[in-house]
């Protein structure tokens, strides 16, 4: 059973490119949580 998390992502707060930092978040969190981005 996987477990869920809404995650709230504000491409606006950071300095790099979001594009790159969304995979990032996603290739870490996705496997182990059920993520609604």
């Amino acid at each position: 059973m996987n477990r869920s998390a809404c995650l709230i992502f504000n491409p606006v707060a950071g300095q790099g490119d979001s594009e790159q930092d969304l995979a990032m978040i996603r290739a870490i969190l996705e496997p182990e949580i059920d993520l609604d981005i």
